[in-house]
């Protein structure tokens, strides 16, 4: 239990241990801020960009795992640990998605900020969703990474879900060796190797048991396939094409159902795409962010890049594999 001399309102953190594109471990501070009863943990860091971006991460997840992308960004960044995740609180009761939205509105609004970007990844993406919709003008653009809209989501291989029920991949760096490369498909697959500084980062800042049962619940008030049309806000989509755990049809569907939205697939990328190959998903999201004409009002653009190098605004062709997309919404067959 925390003294009453630390429940101040924002609180300096111990030096955080922060997972670099280079695997160097280097000493940050971060702020706790006190937001519904519930202490959080955030990271402000970096300089530039029309507005800055908040980064809403998986299920489980710590801040540190932003590492490799902030740094490939470049720009400034807000990222936070959800509550029961990292070095965050973990709430008596359980919130739901909703609540969670209006956490982070009210967290935003004591960091001071106006208007920001908002990327959600995987479970993070449905706290996005909820978040624009919470929070409405205040979200300029809207990235949603390997993620769906909840209940109904189409996942690729069913048996992969099950190992996102327990936080053992967290707890355990030779369970999290065992099943990631499998989990994780893509990158992960092919270099295994590179599990080994997200092991140490993950165990060293695990969930909480009840702060994990939490987010699993929370993902069960999640629903919003038939709100997806109401998105207003300027929004690009990201998936990998060997993402074992969401199919790439649910990009797909999103994109069409999204009015003002870009869909990216980096074919050879899994769930793990935004850490894996940072560099190469800054390079579509960097323009995006900048409001770049060329990569807007169009429900894709050229996806047939290499992961290592992404390409941005080029008109679809017939034969681009987002061109293609089969008019059952069902997207690729991969």
């Amino acid at each position: 239990m925390l003294s009453s001399s630390r429940q101040t309102e924002v609180e300096e953190a111990a030096p955080e241990v922060t997972l670099t594109p280079e695997s160097a471990t280097t000493a940050t501070t971060a702020d706790f801020v006190h937001v519904s009863g519930v202490r959080i943990r955030v990271s402000r860091q970096g300089t530039g960009g029309t507005r800055p971006l908040l980064l809403i991460n998986g299920i489980g997840a710590p801040l540190e795992l932003w590492a490799p992308l902030r740094a490939a960004l470049g720009i400034e960044t807000i990222a936070f640990d959800a509550p029961g995740t990292g070095l965050s609180d973990s709430p008596t009761r359980p919130r739901s998605m909703w609540e969670l939205a209006t956490m982070v509105a009210a967290l935003l609004d004591k960091l001071h900020c106006g208007d920001v970007d908002v990327l959600g990844y995987s479970w993070g993406g449905g706290l996005a969703q909820h978040l624009a919709a919470v929070r409405g003008a205040a979200v300029g653009r809207l990235i949603l990474a390997c993620t769906g809209w909840g209940f109904g989501s189409i996942p690729r291989d069913p048996s992969a879900l099950l190992h996102l029920m327990t936080p053992a991949r967290y707890l355990s760096r030779g369970y999290l060796k065992r099943v990631g490369p499998n989990l994780y498909g893509g990158e992960t697959r092919r270099q295994p190797s590179a599990l080994a500084e997200q092991g140490r980062v993950r165990s060293t800042r695990p969930p909480t048991l009840r702060g994990y049962v939490n987010q699993l619940l929370a993902a069960g008030s999640w629903a919003m396939l038939p709100t997806l049309p109401l998105i207003s806000h300027e929004t690009l989509i990201l998936a990998g094409g060997e993402d074992p755990i969401m199919h790439t049809a649910n990009a797909h569907i999103m994109a069409r159902l999204i009015p003002h939205s870009t869909l990216h697939v980096f074919p050879q990328a899994g769930h793990l795409l935004l850490f894996d190959e940072a560099e190469a998903a800054a390079a579509v999201i960097k323009p995006f962010l900048a409001g770049d004409g060329t990569t807007e009002g169009r429900t894709g653009t050229d996806a047939a890049a290499e992961p290592g190098g992404a390409q941005v605004g080029r008109p679809l062709r017939e034969d681009s594999v987002l061109a293609r997309a089969p008019s059952d919404g069902i997207g690729d067959r991969n």
